[in-house]
């Protein structure tokens, strides 16, 4: 029998900052704050365009960090889970917006909401899933690898797909959105399995992870100006916000460590909420809302011009968008749940995978 995970609220907590980087990173990229505007609301843009790369290389530590970090268990039913996640929420928007003609769409659109996961509907999901494939595999070899090993693989690692990447301008042949979050899975098993603490005060990883941002959110002001105006050159005024780069890797690790460090008592509210964040990313980033949430529904064109305006506007909706997609995934949940999740024949089906997997471990 499946033994229920105790959520951490810690850790709760930062799949919610995570979640609300995303949803920023998403407002100011897909609104036109950052690309489409100039002046103040550019400026303030940039500080929010590596909230996407922030937030996806969070939620694949905390993967890491639970999945990897000692235990060689592996739960097929929590891979149906993602999948059921997916499919339905591709399926059901799809479905609504064909029915009732809203918005503009063609045969490549429909593709992907029927098979979301190999057509990359969502590029995240389908790099995840792709590493789940592997987590048996992946949590055998971090129980039997050295420690010292195992750093060596890490930091060897990081320097082929992070340090390289950073100096030199794109020249990064062995990264690939899968290799990524494989590799901050592993870095994420690791932290669980040896730790990863050094400074004994927790704060400095914070004062880290701030100072860094900020230098990252200047950068991209600072070459935006640069690159006004040349279509061209302007992707290369938000170079260091790749999920990739150096600066985002000391970011992300910095911030993960510090809410590892951190004791917080256990919180209802907090752990329902981050356990709902999925469903946030899912609703936000379907492919048919994308087309009419942000001119549409936020207006987000209307702002552009005012800074004053956008900086509430982006507040809003960054708050409007997380509780509408936690309203919306606990209804689906619940239904999802009832209808399938707990049918016999899946817990059956689930129990027999598991099973499986651990007599292979076991010869």
């Amino acid at each position: 029998m499946e033994t229920k995970r105790i959520r951490q609220s810690n850790m709760e907590l930062l799949r919610i900052i995570a979640m609300l980087f995303i949803v920023a990173h998403h407002y100011v990229w897909n609104g036109g704050g950052w690309k489409f505007s100039t002046g103040i609301v550019q400026m303030e843009s940039g500080f929010f365009v590596a909230g996407g790369s922030l937030g996806i290389n969070l939620f694949m530590l905390i993967s890491g960090y639970f999945l990897g970090g000692g235990s060689t268990e592996y739960k097929t039913k929590r891979f149906i889970s993602i999948l059921t996640d997916v499919w339905s929420y591709s399926w059901i928007i799809a479905a609504i917006f064909m029915a009732f003609g809203l918005g503009t769409y063609n045969m490549d659109d429909i593709l992907a909401s029927v098979f979301p996961v190999s057509r990359s509907a969502y590029w995240f999901i389908t790099a995840y899933i792709g590493v789940m494939l592997f987590v048996p595999f992946l949590n055998r070899f971090v129980m039997k690898i050295s420690k010292k090993n195992f750093k060596i693989l890490l930091l060897v690692t990081a320097f082929i797909m992070s340090v390289l990447p950073t100096f030199i301008p794109y020249g990064d042949p062995w990264t690939s959105e899968f290799t990524w979050l494989l590799f901050l899975y592993l870095v994420g098993a690791y932290i669980k399995l040896h730790g990863f603490n050094i400074f004994k005060n927790k704060s400095f990883y914070l004062w880290i992870f701030l100072g860094v941002y900020f230098l990252v959110g200047a950068a991209n002001d600072v070459f935006a100006q640069i690159f006004n105006g040349h279509d061209a050159l302007f992707d290369y005024a938000s170079y260091f916000t790749r999920r990739n780069v150096l600066p985002l890797l000391v970011c992300s690790i910095a911030l993960f460590l510090y809410f590892v460090n951190l004791e917080i008592k256990p919180n209802k509210v907090v752990n329902y909420f981050g356990k709902m964040t999925l469903g946030v990313y899912l609703l936000h980033s379907n492919l048919w809302i994308k087309k009419i949430l942000y001119d549409k529904v936020l207006f987000s064109d209307k702002v552009l011009d005012s800074g004053g305006l956008f900086s509430i506007a982006l507040i809003g909706s960054t708050i409007f968008i997380f509780i509408a997609g936690i309203l919306i995934e606990s209804i689906r949940s619940k239904g999802m749940e009832k209808i399938l999740l707990n049918r016999k024949f899946v817990g059956r089906f689930c129990e027999w995978m598991d099973n499986k997997l651990k007599l292979q471990e076991e010869k």
